[in-house]
């Protein structure tokens, strides 16, 4: 099979519509055809995905989706990651079986956080082995400091990561219905969320607080409800029907919240979050979010400052706009495409040169 009748593919951990607007995008900066395969396997904070049964199948599709490619990789020419494992186990069977590299890999929406004990041994050797191998050509990170930071972890240079801002479908439209400004706090995410905390100091006459979460549980104060099956429309009708969201996180350093402030602010929401490293590249500090150290008192006087209604609702318009101006998914997919274009046409003059 020669390689112009080789395909493009993008795997995804969702249901890919036929009108995606980000592969379109796609197609149109690279000027090639690109298909999806998409295979559900994490719903993340949105789903049921913890414990026993239901972790064992998320990592027979980790590892079920790649292998199906790989066993058919002389029919790709590019591969596109959205959900990481796909791409990462996908270079992991390349590098087992040492195999030629025939794929252009990218992984996207990378990110890497150490684990403890002998599972997290495993777990460094199995990345280490990935990143520093020649399968993956490039790694899309969504903070501007983990490029330096992966970097010294992997011993890799510096420009195999390529920042970009993440971006979701602008939504607004679908649930505008649905946007009410009930005075109900909603907490929403998995990764790197201190839920202890935040429960810890919501006092009893606080206003209802939602937390969203598969794997945090909750029983305690009567105006805290904690949802572990609230995925996908319910997930968002959740935040338009939210006074404002709040993210508290355990560790500043690693990326983690971007999805949930950026649905946030598609909705008009404004964000409380403690302090971070990572989320700062996607918000504006007291236009559409308030930072905070993470304490009771800060989060109170944050709260309290909402309760302004005027504040409120520059905080609220500031959010909206700022969506719309900076977070379209064709930009996203456009300089993505840029990025797998430009570093093919350098590989070819590479080759040619040595020629």
């Amino acid at each position: 099979m020669g390689s112009q009748e080789k395909q493009n593919v993008i795997l995804t951990d969702f249901k890919q519509e036929d009108n995606w607007s980000f592969r379109i995008a796609l197609e149109n900066a690279t000027k090639e055809k690109w298909t999806g395969i998409g295979l559900t396997s994490n719903y993340d904070f949105n789903g049921s995905s913890g414990g026993g049964y239901k972790s064992l199948v998320r990592y027979v599709k980790y590892f079920w989706l790649p292998f199906k490619i790989f066993i058919k990789r002389k029919r790709y020419e590019r591969v596109l990651a959205w959900q990481q494992f796909y791409g990462l186990i996908l270079a992991f069977y390349f590098s087992i079986f040492h195999c030629k590299k025939t794929i252009d890999l990218t992984v996207m929406t990378f990110i890497y956080k150490p684990k403890k004990g002998l599972k997290g041994k495993a777990y460094d050797w199995f990345m280490k082995r990935i990143v520093c191998s020649e399968y993956v050509d490039r790694f899309i990170i969504f903070s501007s400091q983990e490029a330096d930071y992966y970097s010294s972890v992997f011993g890799v240079p510096k420009d195999r990561f390529h920042y970009m801002k993440y971006v979701v479908a602008d939504e607004y439209e679908k649930y505008r219905d649905e946007i009410t400004t009930t005075n109900k706090y909603l907490a929403a995410g998995r990764s790197n969320r201190d839920y202890d905390f935040l429960t810890s100091v919501w006092n009893e006459n606080d206003p209802p607080l939602e937390i969203i979460c598969d794997v945090y549980s909750y029983k305690g104060k009567e105006n805290i409800i904690c949802y572990n099956d609230c995925r996908d429309e319910a997930y968002l009708k959740k935040i338009a029907q939210c006074y404002a969201v709040i993210m508290p996180f355990y560790d500043e350093n690693i990326s983690a919240g971007q999805m949930v402030a950026l649905h946030a602010m598609m909705l008009g929401k404004p964000v409380i979050c403690t302090k971070s490293a990572t989320i700062t590249d996607y918000v504006e500090p007291d236009e559409t979010a308030l930072m905070i150290v993470k304490d009771s008192d800060e989060l109170h006087k944050a709260m309290a400052k909402l309760s302004d209604q005027t504040f409120y609702k520059k905080m609220a318009d500031n959010a909206r706009n700022f969506f719309v101006n900076n977070y379209r998914e064709d930009a996203f997919a456009e300089n993505i495409g840029e990025i797998i274009s430009c570093e093919t046409r350098e590989k070819v003059n590479e080759k040619e040169n040595e020629v």
